[in-house]
């Protein structure tokens, strides 16, 4: 985090690809807290899954950085990849997978406490 010219505010300046290096598939790489948001950088394997799940609490964006991937919204099944954006409404059930390459992605939501989605990995 970098100081702004006033001193009680901070701003955040990273570039994702350098977590790739970690190589952590199949964890979040990084995970950023502020008073008002949550983000996370999440790396899968390809074959690699987070189960169906929901929050009843927030919205959730999703940028895919690098990779593919389908994304299961409710009854939608959304194929993804590198670029692709969605925002995925509180209460929908969802599901994400790496599909034929690694899937590396940003989830960006409101603050909420509680754990992330367990990630099944390809075997």
């Amino acid at each position: 985090m970098h100081p702004s010219s006033e001193s009680s505010r901070q701003f955040l300046h990273i570039n994702v690809l350098d977590f790739l290096q970690q190589s952590t598939a199949g964890k979040v790489l990084w995970a950023h807290q502020t008073e008002d948001l949550n983000i996370n950088l999440v790396h899968l394997d390809a074959g690699a899954s987070i189960d169906r799940h929901h929050n009843n609490e927030v919205d959730v964006l999703i940028l895919v950085i690098q990779g593919e991937g389908k994304v299961e919204i409710d009854d939608a099944e959304i194929s993804i990849r590198s670029g692709d954006l969605l925002v995925i409404p509180k209460a929908a059930q969802r599901s994400i997978a790496a599909t034929k390459t690694n899937l590396l992605y940003v989830t960006c939501h409101r603050r909420r406490h509680g754990l992330m989605p367990t990630i099944r990995d390809r075997h």
